[in-house]
């Protein structure tokens, strides 16, 4: 595997991990991610009413203002790590908030797509009402392109109950409809074609801490896709994800520990199944700011240095 597609994989990880961000999120899609819920899950008192902020979903202390991800090639040198050259201007991963914690653009490079994508976020309050995407193309000038559009609903306990989808010419594409626990938990998702054909369905349920613990995703014909089944420890941070294929027998597990931080330190990665494959194992070493914020981190597949990535944060205050 290439090293821009390693780091990109491990940094989707992370943030699926460690980021449940509803700003961040709000999409149509229904995959995986659905059951990657952040591993600082929410309480049953904040699944009650209490909206975190970009801050508090990205997990950073302070009242920060910008963020720049940029990933470098590294090598094991005799008594510490060595930063190597960068692995391409395109990779770069930005966020911006506003002075109360909301993120306001997200700019990340897609690895499926291979272009950069862009998002912005509009708020009523401290609700996300409508996110853009746009393709962004840098040479002599850099261009923006709308490609997707969001519009959020809400009830009146706060809940996002509807998702519509529009295109780049601002036609209805997509929408997804969800349900709510008492608590404010998702517990029930429906995506749906404009005349209400449904596409798909994904059922949630939770532990008392709010934490999903299990995700049945349904394809259109009602048969089951994927079930995802997470285990947590007392602080609430995701231990293991077990993802079941039926169709194709194959068991996804992956195993997580923390540092004191609470960040990822490490993830054990196997497939059983008809083609089994054997565990690797991936090691993320951190440096941080005096605020607590990581500035950098040194990623290490099956004990072998891969990369690092180099984090500039800029503060309000």
């Amino acid at each position: 595997m290439k090293l821009t597609q390693i780091l990109f994989l491990s940094l989707v990880l992370l943030t699926a991990c460690q980021s449940d961000n509803q700003a961040a999120s709000g999409t149509a899609n229904n995959t995986e991610q659905q059951g990657k819920q952040s591993t600082a899950s929410k309480s049953s008192a904040e699944a009650k009413g209490k909206v975190k902020n970009g801050w508090e979903l990205d997990r950073l202390r302070g009242k920060v203002k910008k963020i720049t991800d940029q990933r470098y090639y590294a090598e094991q040198g005799k008594s510490s790590v060595q930063q190597g050259k960068k692995v391409q201007e395109e990779d770069d991963q930005i966020s911006v908030y506003d002075e109360l914690g909301h993120i306001l653009e997200n700019t990340r490079y897609d690895y499926t797509k291979k272009v950069i994508i862009k998002k912005t976020f509009k708020y009523d309050g401290d609700k996300v009402i409508e996110t853009k995407e746009f393709e962004v193309k840098k040479g002599f000038t850099t261009s923006e392109k709308l490609v997707n559009r969001y519009v959020l609903s809400y009830d009146e306990k706060g809940n996002n109950t509807q998702v519509e989808w529009y295109t780049s010419a601002d036609s209805l594409k997509e929408k997804q409809v969800s349900n709510f626990d008492k608590f404010g938990n998702k517990i029930g998702e429906l995506r749906k074609t404009p005349d209400d054909n449904v596409i798909a369905r994904s059922v949630f349920d939770y532990d008392s801490n709010a934490n999903i613990i299990e995700t049945n995703n349904y394809s259109g014909n009602d048969k089951l896709f994927n079930q995802g089944l997470m285990t947590y420890d007392a602080k609430n941070n995701k231990t293991e994800e077990r993802w079941l294929y039926p169709q194709s027998k194959v068991t996804v597990i992956r195993k997580f520990t923390y540092d004191a931080n609470g960040n990822i330190a490490s993830m054990d990665s196997k497939i059983e199944g008809p083609n089994p494959k054997g565990n690797a194992h991936q090691e993320f070493r951190y440096e941080y700011d005096k605020k607590g914020n990581w500035v950098k981190q040194t990623l290490t597949l099956e004990g072998k240095v891969q990369g690092m990535t180099i984090r500039t944060i800029e503060y309000f205050d």
